[in-house]
């Protein structure tokens, strides 16, 4: 009856109670916080004493441990799946940068290196721009040089624009570019081609030189690409040189504009003449895309039968006999285009229209030579004809000088003998 000793409470009692004030005293939570953290409590085993736990108990009843959350309740989930989603940003973020520069650095070393072993002369250029945001890359001031015999460069073009879709530029970087990059519309502005041909004591010409070794590598390195043009002895351009010529790639539409050429024969004046446009449409598309040296070679000999089918007719058939023969063969493009300012004209079949040209070369010659022949008996005939009156006219002044001296003596001899008969009479 009196106070006495409190009985001691049992441990479930304690466990129900702690419980109880805890709940009550939950106030950093909103409700709907703890309802979804309630939400999560699964039923499961409790980790220290292994005693089955109702889901909406946070404290073992056998052992009074605290129970554990559960590692992947709905909050945690959501951080995770943040957490998750910014990582997967930075890592595409960082690798697209890296690609960038990679691409940059490697599309200048492909295009120095597999072009300058390609075509057997120097290739640089002033520098290589790839705008992400864009899709777009510009390199300025590309010079092809010439080979060592002949003077000057080869081709200089002054801004090179093509359009890549930024995905298939990476995906094909990333895998190796066993994927072809699609390029959708590419531009070239302000190309100059120099053509020197030497005609005696036989035909050589700086296009056809490089023309017959390009063709000697690609020949070279088809089969499988185990002879790829030389490359650095450093080993990351070595990778990125092999890179580069196992690279694909596919052209819709590529456009050369304001293209002057210029033609030196032997010791005669250079003849110059414009074309507005050459339009290249489809490269690469039969065969699933085309090597970078494939599209190189494409890019040169598209340009020389544009220019051999727009020049004049007095050097036509000498550009044909030097090295348009060598040109025509099957290339992977479907349409090849030029414009002298009258609108487009399709090259169409060249084999057999270029082999005509060449035909045609020593008759023009022997015209020509008959030309000069006449040209030269003319100006003979002039000269004679001079010759023959300048004579006459010598002749007739030197009569006339004779007669006036003579006339002048008959005076003096009278004039003397006058005196002289005068001189005696007196």
């Amino acid at each position: 009856g009196g106070q006495g000793v409190p009985r001691p409470r049992s441990k479930a009692a304690m466990v129900k109670t702690r419980n109880a004030k805890l709940t009550e005293g939950e106030d950093s939570d909103s409700d709907d916080d703890n309802g979804s953290e309630e939400e999560s409590q699964d039923a499961g085993p409790c980790h220290q004493c292994g005693r089955e736990l109702p889901p909406d108990c946070d404290f073992c009843p056998k052992c009074g441990v605290q129970r554990q959350k559960a590692r992947f309740d709905f909050k945690d989930k959501k951080v995770r799946c943040a957490c998750g989603c910014t990582t997967t940003c930075i890592i595409f973020a960082i690798l697209t940068i890296i690609a960038i520069f990679s691409f940059n650095a490697w599309l200048k070393l492909a295009i120095e290196q597999v072009g300058g072993g390609l075509l057997g002369v120097g290739v640089s250029m002033d520098s290589v721009n790839f705008g992400f945001a864009q899709g777009r890359v510009s390199i300025t001031d590309m010079v092809v040089g010439n080979p060592k015999e002949f003077q000057g460069d080869f081709m200089s073009l002054g801004r090179f624009v093509f359009d890549v879709g930024p995905l298939s530029l990476l995906w094909g970087y990333l895998s190796s570019f066993e994927k072809p990059i699609v390029l959708e519309e590419m531009t070239v502005l302000d190309l100059g081609v120099l053509i020197s041909l030497d005609m005696f004591p036989q035909t050589t010409s700086n296009a056809g030189e490089i023309v017959t070794h390009m063709q000697q590598v690609t020949q070279a390195i088809a089969p499988g690409l185990a002879t790829p043009p030389p490359m650095p002895d450093a080993k990351t351009a070595v990778d990125l040189g092999i890179k580069a010529m196992t690279a694909k790639i596919e052209v819709d539409r590529l456009e050369l504009s304001n293209i002057s050429a210029s033609v030196k024969i032997s010791a005669l004046p250079a003849v110059q003449y414009t074309l507005q446009r050459i339009v290249i449409t489809d490269i690469g598309k039969k065969h699933g895309g085309v090597y970078l040296y494939e599209f190189m070679q494409i890019l040169v000999e598209a340009i020389l039968m544009s220019i051999i089918k727009a020049a004049p007719s007095n050097v036509q058939s000498f550009l044909a006999s030097a090295f348009g023969k060598d040109l025509g063969s099957e290339l992977d493009f479907a349409m090849l285009h030029f414009d002298t300012g009258e609108g487009l004209e399709e090259v169409g079949e060249f084999s057999g229209w270029v082999t005509a040209q060449a035909a045609l070369l020593p008759l023009k010659m022997a015209a020509t030579s008959a030309s000069m022949t006449e040209q030269a008996m003319e100006v003979g005939a002039k000269i004679t004809g001079m010759e023959a009156d300048a004579s006459l006219a010598a002749t007739k002044t030197q009569a006339e000088l004779g007669l006036k001296a003579a006339q002048t003596m008959a005076k003096l001899s009278m004039g003397f003998t006058n005196g002289l008969t005068q001189a005696l009479t007196r």
